[in-house]
């Protein structure tokens, strides 16, 4: 069981590794882009949905959440 937890974890590290990447590259002026968003599309709306969730936050909206 150990050892299939293990491959798991392998399999999914360079995942994680490009995400922490990418969140590392975010920069101030990407941020701004987010807070010009009246209706934001769904794909920025899907992943500011997750981003919520894995900070424990409820999702109100995409400005909302930015301007905190």
């Amino acid at each position: 069981m150990a050892d299939d937890a293990q491959r798991d974890i392998d399999a999914a590290m360079p995942a994680m590794e490009t995400a922490t990447r990418a969140l590392e590259s975010i920069n101030g002026n990407d941020i701004n882009e987010l807070r010009m968003f009246n209706k934001p599309p769904h794909l920025v709306k899907y992943v500011m949905e997750a981003v919520c969730l894995l900070l424990g936050q409820k999702y109100i909206c995409v400005t909302c959440f930015i301007s905190e």
